[in-house]
């Protein structure tokens, strides 16, 4: 009998659980990382930069000469930062971009490689930054090549 009254006691305990978990937990609720390192980070290249592309240039088919220039800017969407830029630059060039967050910034880089060709093409480059812990961050966005490193952006923003 005591068995039988500690499995009832059980049972109960489970289905107040299973009762109780939406309200404990509602649908589309979730948790903000309280850490730098679980935020996600997603990097985009688009147009002739991309490694197929410069490869194709390097081959004598021509990417896409032109597009609208924008210079490199910031946009924040509650705890996600974005990052975009779009250039016009010489073929042949590829790029990636990275990034990397500590404690109050945000560093972004756009990576640039290659042997220039003669003619010019256009790309869309940018990175995302998703689940950033609310709180104040100094957004950095810098350019590399073959002369070094430029400084194209530094602004504070707040996230969250």
């Amino acid at each position: 009998m005591e068995k039988l009254r500690a499995a009832a006691v059980a049972l109960v305990a489970v289905l107040a659980v299973v009762a109780f978990y939406p309200v404990l937990f509602p649908p589309g609720a979730q948790q903000r990382p309280g850490n730098v390192s679980e935020a996600v980070f997603t990097p985009f290249v688009e147009g002739c930069a991309t490694e197929g592309e410069a490869a194709k240039e390097r081959e004598g088919k021509r990417g896409e000469a032109s597009g609208e220039e924008a210079a490199a800017a910031i946009s924040v969407d509650g705890n996600s930062v974005s990052y975009a830029r779009a250039a016009s630059h010489y073929c042949c060039l590829s790029a990636n971009v990275s990034g990397e967050i500590e404690e109050g910034k945000i560093t972004i880089v756009e990576n640039w490689g290659g042997s220039p060709c003669r003619c010019m093409c256009f790309s869309k480059l940018g990175a995302n930054f998703s689940e950033i812990p609310s709180g104040d961050y100094l957004v950095e966005a810098y350019l590399t090549d073959t002369e070094g490193r430029k400084l194209l952006l530094s602004q504070k923003v707040g996230v969250g």
